[in-house]
């Protein structure tokens, strides 16, 4: 079996686990769930295949509350599988295969070793261990931000009285007595840093596109910026106009209203749930519905990101990013005119009627070229369209509210906005 990563990407198990257990086992929704929907909404449209279980452990017997076993059981999971959108990784076989021929110092032990270094992984059994787990990220990237990054942070195993290296990093060892840690959390923590680089590793070599759990994203900020694609830049242009077109409002959300109503809600997130009217078990078929009509969408971005692997010199990549920005552009400025042009016409129809047939022939010049821009990149004005006509955001925190009735107490949504503030921190201190 001959592979190939064009325009695909790799899932944090986590993130299926997360939107699984409020789908299929009543789990309360709270952020944590809110960021894993966004992230497999987003991805499950914009990409062919979304794998996940890299470590071939799907249909291994494991433990009945094990991270593979409850994805094997999932039927959220199962749907998503028997359509297509999402699939376990290849064999491992075939990966280190692919990674051979592709001249990759790299093979599916350097994952095994990192991602399986500790068994643990970022997800919880308990719903109520959320808002702990972002508290404790918050004090790190706030205090010890290092902790979230190193190798070789926990002590070694001690025998009888006697250590072997038991402070292998001085500097962890004491960050970790400031912030009262045990050994068995710095040794969680190593597994996390390890389960991060793992994932990172395999998506730079085989060119899938990472799409991470949200809390696994502090061990890997400083890898987010490395890992773009032409699918999410496409995403967030298209966002950004959209955004552009809702400031005229120039409403700002007031302190004085609840964590949850501050949520963001993602254009694609919103455009599933007004589908589910309010029935989380029309979920998956609503989101394989919007990934079937954007199925043109994609195999344009497959097209331009074959182009852009392709590309010889900076100038034929600069290219592609330019057709699809004039082509996003170009619609926008289309949607903003469209009420003045006939108002324009009119005018000139009765002020200069001996120049109406020279403004004709030059308009229909202009939007021939306009037509042939956005023509170069097939479903993008569907996929505009979808995002356009999204609820606006109450409307879209009520849907949310109406699909999941069970929600995390507001206490949740507090903590995550203090920890997504505090990773925007951190990135902006890196940036500088």
């Amino acid at each position: 079996m001959e592979l190939e990563f064009v325009n695909q990407a790799l899932v944090h198990d986590e993130v299926l686990l997360s939107v699984s257990q409020v789908l299929d086992l009543g789990w309360p929704a709270g952020p944590v769930f809110l960021h894993s929907l966004s992230t497999l909404i987003e991805a499950v449209v914009l990409y062919d295949t979304v794998y996940f279980d890299p470590a071939n452990q799907l249909y291994q017997a494991g433990e009945p509350d094990s991270l593979p076993t409850l994805l094997a059981n999932s039927e959220f999971v199962g749907t998503l599988m028997r359509e297509g959108a999402i699939a376990p990784m290849p064999l491992m076989d075939d990966m280190d295969k692919f990674f051979k021929e592709n001249g990759r110092d790299y093979d599916s032990t350097d994952f095994i070793v990192d991602a399986l270094y500790d068994l643990r992984t970022y997800s919880y059994s308990d719903p109520g261990a959320e808002d702990g787990r972002m508290d404790l990220y918050t004090e790190l990237l706030t205090d010890a931000p290092m902790l979230l990054r190193e190798l070789s942070i926990a002590p070694e195993a001690q025998t009888g009285n006697e250590f072997l290296q038991p402070v292998p990093n001085m500097h962890a060892y004491l960050l970790a007595n400031q912030l009262r840690l045990s050994r068995d959390d710095m040794e969680i923590l190593e597994g996390y840093n390890r389960r991060a680089k793992a994932y990172f590793d395999l998506a730079r070599n085989t060119g899938l596109h990472l799409q991470p759990f949200f809390l696994g994203l502090p061990h890997q900020l400083g890898a987010i910026k490395s890992n773009n694609s032409i699918a999410k830049a496409t995403l967030k242009k298209i966002e950004a106009e959209v955004e552009k077109m809702d400031d005229f409002l120039d409403i700002e959300p007031s302190d004085e209203i609840g964590a949850f109503q501050r949520a963001t809600i993602p254009l694609l997130v919103q455009t599933v749930l007004a589908g589910c009217n309010g029935s989380a078990k029309n979920l998956s078929s609503e989101l394989l519905e919007i990934r079937y009509r954007h199925k043109d969408l994609r195999k344009t971005i497959a097209v331009a990101e074959q182009s852009w692997r392709n590309a010889k010199t900076r100038k034929e990549r600069w290219q592609i990013r330019l057709d699809l920005d004039a082509s996003i552009e170009k619609i926008v400025e289309r949607e903003k005119h469209r009420s003045t042009r006939i108002a324009y016409w009119l005018w000139e129809v009765f002020s200069e009627p001996t120049k109406i047939l020279k403004n004709l022939g030059d308009r229909l010049v202009k939007r021939g070229k306009d037509e042939q821009v956005i023509g170069r990149v097939g479903g993008l004005y569907d996929f505009w369209k979808d995002l356009r006509d999204a609820p606006p955001t109450e409307k879209s925190l009520a849907d949310f509210r109406k699909t999941f009735t069970k929600l995390a107490p507001e206490s949740v949504w507090s903590k995550s906005q203090k920890l997504t503030n505090a990773m925007n921190s951190y990135l902006g201190t890196v940036e500088e």
